[in-house]
């Protein structure tokens, strides 16, 4: 088992709180996943239910913990071109970004694109601490 919690505000581009804090075992340094909502996959033959899934939408890095909440920071990064790759198979322009958050429910006017250097996060959504070496 792990710790489990859920989104509690947004900050910024880059940096959530999450509900659950040192009194909930969260520590400075540990990941967290932001998850998709679980999705009940059904036979379309049967109707019969084949099982669950649940994708990652986008990992944090806690930064700051209080006793009830902490705040994580987006960390991952992707590889971004200006142009496309050339025939020599090299992106000229590219650069190391770090991805971000995007939000409809927050009021805060963070990245819109839909690319993969932003993921969508929203208010309530589930975080998961598995308990493992990271």
């Amino acid at each position: 088992m792990g710790i489990q919690g859920k989104v509690a505000t947004i900050l910024n581009e880059r940096d959530l709180v999450i509900n659950r804090g040192s009194l909930s075992g969260v520590k400075e340094g540990m990941i967290f996943a932001i998850l998709e909502p679980t999705v009940e996959i059904t036979d379309p033959d049967s109707g019969n239910s084949l099982g669950s899934i649940t994708r990652e939408k986008i990992r944090i890095k806690i930064i700051e913990v209080e006793g009830q909440f902490s705040v994580g920071k987006t960390y991952e990064t992707y590889r971004s071109s200006l142009y496309p790759a050339s025939l020599l198979g090299v992106g000229l322009g590219a650069t190391t970004k770090v991805r971000t958050l995007r939000t409809g429910n927050s009021g805060i006017n963070l990245s819109s694109s839909g690319d993969e250097g932003s993921a969508s996060v929203e208010i309530g959504d589930f975080v998961f601490k598995q308990e493992r070496a990271e």
